[in-house]
């Protein structure tokens, strides 16, 4: 169930905040942050996430934590990026030492690339207290990928309720779903960010 639950968190985080920090195509650098936000699955399994959102796709990045029973679990950094990233990806809070992330990241075809990292409460207390937390990651072109989130209101959304995301079951015939594929993927082409 968590493992399912952590997946299908991950997807739709990407999926919303699909995205790297820099490519060639100036809309790359055109980033929306989002808030910090806490999803729950039951009462016990939480995510609490950041994005930034670039205006092509693939571009921004994400952060976010796993809790379970109150308790972090893992820390996941992910960058959207046209190559992969090369090594690992590390953050840091505030003027800290760099925390590594176990090498190599997981890329994706899509240009998502996330790295992992169990974590205690010592990582959540120093987020609560932070200003600022940086990521970094190298691309396969040598090129540094690096992204700040605000930490303002990281301690509101981590302490407090989480909301349950919501499914929703549409029944839609096959030719109407061949329509919104096609114009899905044209947007998709629309949105792709140029070399």
């Amino acid at each position: 169930m968590k493992v399912a639950a952590a997946l299908l968190w991950s997807i739709a985080v990407q999926s919303a905040f699909a995205g790297t920090a820099f490519s060639a195509d100036p809309r790359a650098a055109q980033l929306t942050y989002q808030p910090w936000m806490k999803f729950c699955i039951g009462k016990s399994y939480c995510f609490v996430g950041i994005d930034a959102r670039g205006q092509c796709h693939p571009s921004g990045g994400s952060m976010m934590i796993a809790v379970e029973n109150d308790t972090p679990m893992s820390l996941s950094v992910s960058f959207g990026a046209k190559r992969g990233i090369n090594d690992a990806i590390r953050f840091r809070i505030d003027d800290g030492d760099w925390i590594v992330l176990p090498p190599p990241p997981t890329c994706y075809p899509s240009g998502l690339c996330v790295s992992k990292l169990k974590i205690s409460d010592d990582i959540a207390a120093q987020l609560r207290k932070g200003q600022t937390v940086t990521t970094e990651g190298l691309d396969t072109a040598g090129q540094t990928l690096r992204l700040s989130f605000p930490l303002a209101g990281f301690a509101r959304a981590y302490d407090g309720p989480g909301t349950e995301p919501e499914v929703r079951e549409e029944i839609r015939s096959r030719e109407e779903m061949k329509e919104m594929m096609e114009r899905e993927e044209a947007e998709k082409r629309e949105r792709e960010c140029k070399e």
